[in-house]
């Protein structure tokens, strides 16, 4: 009886530090999770995203983007370590190049655990993203350039099933103009988890400084999840600026896929 009960409260503690979706709320929101993803699990989504007034990186314009789909799928190949990748089709309509279509950049991660995490309060994870340059940077898509980013990430337990994200990072953008080399700027987020009746919601702000070539960004920015079943959930999200080339305002809706239910 004693061993059964130890093991229900294990359970119930893995369930409590365990992501609701790893990284589906992060990858719609910017603000990522550092809980890992447990071993062999799935997942994935696909939406649509609207923003209107992006500005263009190293370029003074901006742009509205209809992005859709935005595909996105992640596999843990171990209790501590998961890939991911990120894929999005691109309409934009540009002050400059006007309207055009095509394939965005394709995304590629890698975050691992820095320690064990489900008897925890706060975890500690490191990632390493790069962005390729497979985006025509002629008629707005892209920068065709490739970026590279080296992050640090923390989530800690509010109590409840509630959690404080935060992470921090170092970003190295390729230039695509004539002569220049790269922009290294700072990338990091604040932002909290939790529960809304059946809703798991995230909220913070998102930004990108000192950059050297007029990068910088900062947003608010939000994304909220719904079971539709035991694997099925509709994901939203939004953004609004508070400076530099984030979009005015934007949208975001579409389907998430996981391969373990129980953790909605």
């Amino acid at each position: 009886m004693m061993g059964r009960r130890i093991g229900w409260i294990a359970a119930c503690l893995w369930l409590a530090s365990s992501p609701a979706a790893a990284d589906l709320l992060g990858q719609v929101s910017g603000v990522r999770d550092a809980r890992p993803l447990p071993a062999a699990t799935v997942e994935a989504a696909a939406w649509g995203e609207w923003v209107s007034g992006e500005g263009r990186e190293f370029y003074e314009n901006n742009q509205d983007r209809l992005s859709t789909p935005w595909l996105y799928a992640a596999y843990a190949v171990s209790d501590r370590a998961s890939i991911d990748a990120a894929w999005d089709y691109r309409f934009v309509n540009d002050e400059h190049t006007g309207r055009a279509n095509g394939p965005g950049d394709l995304r590629l991660a890698v975050q691992v655990a820095l320690q064990p995490a489900a008897w925890h309060t706060t975890d500690l994870a490191a990632r390493v993203g790069v962005k390729l340059p497979n985006a025509d940077e002629t008629v707005g898509l892209g920068t065709n350039e490739t970026d590279t980013a080296f992050t640090l990430l923390l989530a800690t337990r509010l109590g409840g099933r509630w959690h404080l994200l935060a992470h921090a990072g170092l970003e190295i953008l390729g230039d695509p103009r004539e002569g220049a080399v790269q922009d290294d700027l700072l990338g990091a987020a604040i932002g909290i988890e939790g529960r809304l009746g059946a809703w798991v919601t995230r909220f913070g702000v998102a930004a990108r400084e000192a950059s050297n070539n007029g990068n910088d960004t900062i947003r608010v920015t939000g994304a909220l999840l719904h079971p539709l079943g035991d694997h099925l959930a509709l994901i939203v999200g939004g953004q609004t600026a508070l400076g530099g080339l984030a979009a005015d305002w934007g949208g975001s809706m579409g389907l998430a896929w996981h391969s373990r239910g129980i953790t909605w």
